[in-house]
């Protein structure tokens, strides 16, 4: 149900947590949180970023009259660029949050510079402590990364990747960086792998259908490309040999990629019912639908998760108020079990080990539950006591969020539904 025109919290944009899932990384508009999920909900650290301070400089020009005088004047000029507030509020935000394979570091990308921020993380025996270790501007827009030991690679909008040192607290000047590889789309996702040999490579990931397996260090030197995405690809996850991958197909392909061969194409349309359409979401914008033929609608997955704790898959079909839970037998997957929620999944994490909560969602906080975080049991069955308890929570610590209220969604809202704006419409457009 939506709530236009009504006041309501902005939802979080993007959750993490580390393996024993008792700590929650969350991204809201432009503020990074972390939770504590085993210590009363406690929140235990929060950042803010912004644009850095407008530094005005002086600048002289000179214009002759008609009699020949020589006339001075002089101009104040930003030195940075001060978007409006439309371009502000819509697109300036915190875009994606990963951990460090160890989990003693947290990257943040983040819309304000183009950049991505590093914090280092300590972990004592009463609190846990988190430094701002540096901020690394780049030439374009990051979108996503990945990191292995030392090493982080950076993805960005124009199909790029850009390595740099997570150890180094030096800023390089973006003008003096260069890419290590290219694509000719946007990046949606990169990950560092590793055979059993030891050897390191790069999955780099577009909306063009592409899955490129480069080498490490020697990223110019192509492995192979995996066939078999016709549409933009928007997640994946990797287990052992296995590469699952999906987006904007109909379908969740499964490979292998050290080999390059395709293992399945699980079929996901059948799944959605008609109760689970959001016309304002899976709806064709108009201007792609034929007149005379029926609504022409839009479905991709907007997340795969790997539960560690039963070794599941999860997907997530965009705008979907349902959780899909697979097994993976033999190269194939096999629906287990399929969960109804009560608010629109953005995406989900692991719950903590100690506890029966199996996962952890986020909400798009437009249902009638007013909910921005979900818990959902080992079963799969929703924790409702849990969620109820963890949202309380996140009023009273937040002063009600009253730094986060919407009031106009074209002003106030972030993205929250972008997988499928990925999608081409070649066949409107050749």
């Amino acid at each position: 149900m939506s709530l236009e025109n009504k006041l309501f919290t902005h939802p979080f944009q993007k959750i993490v947590t580390n393996k024993n899932g008792d700590l929650l990384f969350a991204l809201i508009k432009d503020t990074f949180q972390v939770y504590s999920l085993t210590n009363d909900f406690k929140k235990i650290f929060e950042f803010k970023d912004s644009l850095p301070q407008i530094i005005e400089k002086e600048t002289e020009t000179t214009k002759v009259d008609d009699d020949g005088k020589t006339i001075k004047k002089k101009k104040k000029k930003s030195s940075n660029y001060q978007p409006n507030k439309h371009q502000l509020e819509n697109y300036e935000f915190l875009r994606a949050i990963s951990l460090s394979k160890d989990e003693q570091q947290v990257y943040i990308i983040s819309d304000f510079e183009k950049s991505v921020i590093i914090f280092n993380i300590t972990y004592g025996e009463k609190e846990i402590k988190f430094d701002f270790f540096k901020k690394q501007s780049f030439p374009k827009r990051p979108n996503c990364l990945t990191s292995f030991e030392e090493d982080l690679y950076i993805g960005d909008k124009f199909g790029d990747v850009y390595h740099i040192k997570n150890n180094d607290a030096s800023v390089i000047k973006p003008e003096e960086m260069k890419p290590i590889l290219g694509h000719v789309g946007l990046l949606t996702n990169v990950e560092h792998l590793q055979d059993e040999s030891g050897k390191n490579y790069l999955l780099s990931v577009d909306r063009d259908e592409h899955l490129k397996l480069s080498h490490l260090p020697q990223s110019f030197i192509l492995n192979k490309f995996i066939f078999g995405h016709k549409e933009f690809i928007s997640t994946l996850v990797v287990l052992d040999s296995y590469l699952i991958s999906a987006g904007g197909d109909d379908f969740i392909m499964v490979s292998n990629w050290k080999t390059g061969e395709v293992l399945d194409k699980y079929n996901y349309l059948d799944l959605i019912k008609d109760d689970d359409i959001v016309e304002k979401i899976h709806n064709a914008l108009p201007r792609f639908q034929k007149e005379g033929q029926d609504t022409i609608r839009e479905f991709c997955i907007s997340q795969l998760f790997h539960n560690t704790k039963d070794n599941k898959i999860i997907a997530i079909i965009e705008g979907v108020s349902k959780i899909f839970v697979f097994d993976l037998k033999n190269g194939k997957l096999v629906l287990n079990k399929t969960t109804q929620i009560d608010d629109t999944i953005l995406s989900v994490a692991n719950g903590p080990e100690s506890e029966e909560a199996s996962l952890i969602y986020n909400t798009n906080n437009q249902s009638e539950t007013g909910n921005l975080i979900g818990f959902v049991k080992s079963d799969y069955t929703c924790n409702n006591e849990k969620t109820k308890a963890f949202n309380n929570a996140l009023q009273s610590q937040n002063n009600d969020f009253k730094d986060f209220v919407v009031t106009n969604e074209d002003f106030d809202l972030c993205p929250i539904y972008f997988n499928h704006n990925l999608r081409k419409h070649a066949d409107v457009f050749p």
